[in-house]
């Protein structure tokens, strides 16, 4: 006979998601930064949305479809970081990164469009493969220091494919000042172990994980929002236009002041 647990199973998610929501919550509510970052990403993910309400379903209805799938994965991303699934969050913020460069390649060369939707075979769909498209955005706006590579790398390396820095983005080492991640966020590479590993399924709660799940997000949707109101018939003048423009021009004075 089949056992149902059904009821104290869900009671079980419930209790865990509701505990690391919590302490990530209060993680960000403690931060300038993070607060930030959140609010550029909320408005950035909800002008998309926006935007894609406006955007005419049947002349623009690839790009308004691929503008769906971003709503869709920037607001798990978002849910899967305050839950403390980060690598689960960066995953979808990996893909959100891809389909942002489609997107841009698209508003650059509207033709590409259909040679998109009808590409069959592997030469037809090799000029829309991630690096290709990064070539075409950096001969177009220019590559500061690679960054667009080097985001690209780093998504990639840490919840993409099975890596050993992906494994590492679950390993703690015990240090001098308590245990502590074994993957250095801010260098972007695995530190070398001073004590024995200490294994951390997910969901927990380690604010520089948090830090850069909500970095990544605010900046790659950002970029989206910034180009989504290209397909859109939104008014220049639209309230939810000029809030989130001074909300982005507010995150990039605080990030990168003027020198």
């Amino acid at each position: 006979m089949f056992a149902d647990h059904t009821d104290n199973i869900l009671d079980q998610l419930q209790d865990v998601g509701r505990r690391y929501r919590q302490m990530n919550e209060d993680v960000i509510k403690s931060s300038k930064d993070l607060r930030m970052h959140l609010n550029i990403a909320f408005k950035s993910v909800a002008f998309i949305q926006e935007c894609t309400n406006r955007t005419d379903a049947i002349a623009h209805f690839t790009v308004r479809q691929l503008l769906g799938r971003l709503i869709g994965s920037g607001g798990a991303s978002l849910d899967f970081a305050l839950n403390g699934f980060y690598q689960a969050s960066l995953m979808l913020a990996r893909d959100m990164l891809e389909t942002s460069y489609l997107l841009a390649d698209f508003a650059l060369n509207p033709g590409h469009v259909r040679q998109w939707e009808t590409a069959k075979s592997s030469k037809d769909k090799e000029p829309f493969k991630p690096v290709k498209l990064r070539e075409r955005l950096d001969a177009h706006y220019g590559s500061h220091n690679k960054q667009r590579d080097n985001q690209y790398r780093f998504l990639s390396s840490v919840a993409g494919h099975p890596s050993l820095e992906g494994v590492a983005f679950t390993m703690f080492h015990e240090t001098a000042d308590g245990v502590r991640p074994l993957f250095d966020v801010l260098k972007r590479r695995i530190r070398k172990p001073e004590g024995p590993g200490v294994l951390k399924i997910p969901p927990f709660c380690e604010p520089a994980f948090l830090s850069i799940c909500l970095e990544e997000i605010a900046n790659i949707a950002m970029s989206i929002a910034a180009m989504s109101g290209k397909w859109s018939i939104m008014p220049l003048d639209d309230p939810m236009r000029i809030d989130f423009l001074e909300q982005q021009s507010i995150w990039f004075a605080h990030f990168y002041p003027s020198k």
